[in-house]
């Protein structure tokens, strides 16, 4: 025997090889082992204020189906289950009037069913002789990332001076004349020029011809002989790259060479196109250039690591960053040995030979990508008190780690970094 009471919607119970689900008022009783003829009965309330109940008997399928009923009752009694859960939820919460704790409820789920996580997309290319990674998050990472890839291989066909159909190339070919180029070569030959300006000459982008004289776009290297670089001293500079119109020149011994300031210029058109798809949170490493859009997923600054320049396996620190870029410039990147003694290829155009200014690399962070580009080459030509005298002059808007031949570091006051020795 089984009462129902009338607060009590559905039950179950097992007693003898006979299962009972209760629901609505009505108590199925089912044996545990179907077989033909094997009756199925059916308790039923005589009435809604009633305690007696009377039983009938169904005759059974002559081959009823074990799976289909054991199936059935299984969803008869989960859906028993769940609406006792939710009667007796609404009657503590609502027959009992205790609104705080169903609006403390309320607050629970809202919290618990927090944004979606943003979708992530990564990319890997290998464009300007460097790999770029790039991440990116949001609902067109994908489609953004896409057009990053296309806009990068763009780039790179212009200003290669190995690609003989770039514009550089065909302007160093051209030796002299003036030739026709893309309206983005002209802005950024056009930036390269005021940037060597203010840095003095240190970054030069009209070194190729020295570069190349010391085989650094070649397999193997070797330092020129003094005739050679006779021959090319003293460097001409910005000067010697003429803009008129949609045409540009660069007038010989000097030839066109964007490597210092190509992939800040990149990671700054990438940052702009990424915006354009309405991507927020984004960091962009183009080689030895970072390119940080907004912040990382939980709102905190992108954290960014400066290789110790003695250990490629270590780093010096760890600078923030939030919508800006992080490029370094040091000797260990790229650099060949000759009779003991080690050469690398950042060179200062007054002397012809590799800068030796006292540092080991120069991080610059600023919001523009081609800016910090060309002042990390042009500090570490510099030096460090060259350098901080010429941040102090307002002519540039950046801050900067610098890293001494001491291994001592030294950093602006604004840069947020923080030291792997702390």
């Amino acid at each position: 025997s089984a009462r129902l009471s009338d607060d009590t919607c559905a039950f179950e119970f097992v007693h003898d090889n006979t299962s009972c689900y209760g629901l609505y008022n009505k108590l199925y009783i089912v044996p545990k082992r179907f077989q033909n003829g094997r009756p199925v009965h059916l308790l039923k309330r005589a009435g809604p204020n009633s305690d007696s109940y009377s039983i009938t008997e169904c005759a059974a399928a002559k081959k009823p189906n074990r799976q289909k009923i054991d199936s059935f009752f299984r969803l008869t009694r989960n859906s028993a289950r769940v609406w006792i859960s939710i009667r007796r939820l609404w009657y503590t919460l609502y027959m009992k009037r205790y609104p705080s704790i169903l609006l403390c409820c309320l607050l629970a789920v809202m919290c618990g069913c927090g944004p979606t996580p943003a979708v992530e997309e990564t990319r890997t290319l290998f464009l300007m002789d460097t790999y770029m990674e790039l991440r990116c998050f949001g609902e067109n990472a994908q489609a953004a990332l896409d057009a990053c890839a296309e806009e990068a291989a763009r780039l790179d066909a212009l200003f290669s001076a190995t690609n003989a159909a770039s514009d550089v190339s065909r302007m160093n070919k051209a030796a002299g004349t003036l030739v026709a180029v893309d309206e983005t070569t002209l802005e950024l030959l056009s930036r390269a020029k005021q940037l060597s300006v203010i840095t003095g000459g240190a970054f030069d982008p009209a070194l190729r011809t020295l570069i190349t004289a010391w085989g650094f776009t070649e397999p193997k290297q070797s330092v020129p002989s003094s005739d050679v670089l006779d021959a090319l001293l003293p460097v001409p500079g910005e000067s010697a790259i003429r803009i008129e119109g949609s045409f540009a020149a660069v007038d010989p011994p000097a030839g066109v060479d964007l490597g210092g300031i190509a992939k800040g210029y990149c990671g700054e058109r990438l940052h702009a196109l990424l915006c354009s798809y309405g991507i927020e949170s984004a960091l962009l490493s183009l080689g030895g250039n970072i390119e940080a859009i907004g912040t990382r997923q939980d709102g905190t600054p992108w954290r960014v690591g400066i290789q110790d320049p003695s250990d490629a396996s270590a780093i010096i620190g760890v600078l923030e960053l939030t919508d800006c870029a992080a490029v370094t410039s040091g000797g260990y990147q790229r650099y060949f040995e000759e009779d003991g003694v080690r050469y690398h290829h950042i060179l200062d155009p007054k002397t012809g030979y590799p800068a030796d200014s006292g540092l080991l690399s120069v991080t610059v962070v600023s919001k523009s990508g081609t800016e910090a580009d060309a002042l990390s080459t042009a500090f570490f030509i510099l030096g460090l008190d060259c350098s901080l005298a010429l941040i102090r002059s307002g002519a540039v808007d950046c801050e900067a780690v610098f890293v001494l031949s001491d291994h001592s570091v030294f950093c602006t006051n604004n840069a947020i970094f923080t030291s792997a020795n702390n």
